[in-house]
């Protein structure tokens, strides 16, 4: 089996991480909401010394109780989307408002009739109207990039996040190989290309693996990872969808949230190549019109647009084209049927019928298959770092360098 070396990588502390970032939301928000109330009603009322004491005490419950259903909205994700977190935020400042002005009346002696409720909720477009605006505010502005900072380590730089899947220990005995495949190189090979993930600086996370299934190492195939959401993929075959499940719990671990293409839409993450900005949609065989669909609804708000491609003569999209840091794709005109459908393509030499193996490790920094050697001098021609891996026992069963991973960065 494959050396283990990779496990030594930190990997992220998942829903530690997740429950930290979920307070920290809270908190930060609940706090800006609060400050800003206060100071501007401090203002307004001639900022004196008293107007400060009493504002101060009046919204400190609702402060309090809006921080309670903030935290409850960040561990069920919803600071992940700006829509969700909308949403939150006016359900936590109107709730708060209230529930903390009832709490402050009845902690005072106070009777709550209904005629007083009412007058309580009133208030929303009175005195407690700028803490719910400004809790809208900050938990839709402020709140996805608190989440966002704390899940990434708090780092300034993306954080990259290889999730990889042992090989099966079956391969050599798997008929669907078009090859006699050696178990031993096979392993050796996955070595090098989790280590080269290691050596570019990214963290590598496992997959529990799946021993008796060969094909269960193409996790790239089940998942897509758009921003801080994991888009899980159908390719439409009961045999691949049976693995989505262990490569969903580790995704949703660590904090991506995860959105999936249900039947009758298929989509296969071969077919999905991001190029900057523009998620480009293989439609063939593995993808359906329905799975771009659906895949574009996903994108859309993560400020992202799918472009659909028709497949002709190529099982995958990714069989096809490939795309560098800079959002340029690259492909063999062999293989490509319209190539003025990407906003910017450059072609392979003529003569070339390889595919172009090759994934984006950094904005410098290309991996490429050692079985695409006129795509790895295309890219050292236009000033990229060249890693060059074999893995040429994996590809037997059909692998590709962007298969064997799913990437978040």
């Amino acid at each position: 089996m494959p050396s283990p070396a990779f496990r030594s990588q930190a990997e992220a502390p998942g829903l530690a991480r997740h429950l930290i970032a979920s307070v920290a939301t809270a908190v930060v928000v609940a706090f800006a909401a609060y400050a800003v109330t206060v100071l501007m009603l401090f203002a307004a009322n001639g900022a004196s010394v008293q107007a400060l004491a009493s504002l101060s005490d009046y919204f400190a419950l609702a402060t309090v109780i809006a921080a309670v259903l903030l935290l409850i909205a960040a561990v069920i994700r919803s600071f992940t989307r700006w829509y969700f977190a909308l949403i939150a935020g006016v359900a936590s400042g109107v709730l708060g408002a209230v529930i903390g002005t009832v709490l402050m009346v009845s902690g005072s002696g106070g009777t709550v009739t209904g005629d007083l409720l009412w007058q309580i909720v009133q208030t929303l477009v009175g005195i407690n109207l700028i803490f719910w605006v400004t809790t809208t505010v900050a938990a839709t502005l402020l709140g996805p990039l608190v989440y966002r900072a704390v899940t990434s380590g708090g780092r300034a730089a993306v954080q990259r996040v290889a999730y990889v899947r042992l090989p099966a220990g079956n391969l050599a005995s798997n008929e669907a190989a078009g090859a006699a495949i050696e178990q031993d190189a096979a392993d050796q090979q996955w070595d090098s290309y989790v280590a080269a993930f290691t050596a570019a600086g990214w963290s590598v996370l496992e997959v529990e693996a799946a021993d008796d299934e060969a094909h269960a190492m193409f996790v790239g195939d089940l998942a897509v990872v758009l921003g801080d959401v994991a888009v899980m993929t159908n390719p439409g075959t009961d045999a691949r969808s049976r693995e989505r499940a262990a490569i969903e719990l580790r995704l949703r671990e660590n904090g991506l949230a995860i959105e999936r293409i249900e039947a009758p839409a298929t989509l296969d993450g071969r077919d999905v190549l991001v190029a900057g900005s523009l998620v480009y949609v293989g439609v063939g065989a593995g993808t359906n019109a329905q799975g771009v669909a659906a895949l574009r609804a996903i994108a859309a708000p993560l400020g992202l647009s799918v472009v659909a491609v028709p497949l002709s003569g190529t099982a995958q999209l990714t069989d096809a084209v490939a795309a560098l840091p800079d959002g340029t794709v690259i492909g063999s005109p062999s293989l490509v049927g319209a190539p003025s459908v990407f906003a910017r393509f450059l072609p392979l030499p003529a003569e070339v019928t390889e595919a172009p193996r090759l994934i984006a490790l950094d904005e410098a920094t290309v991996l490429v298959s050692a079985a695409s050697p006129a795509t790895s001098a295309l890219a050292a021609e236009l000033g990229y770092t060249v890693v060059t891996v074999d893995v040429s026992e994996l590809e037997k069963l059909g692998a590709s360098v962007d298969a064997l991973s799913v990437r978040l960065g």
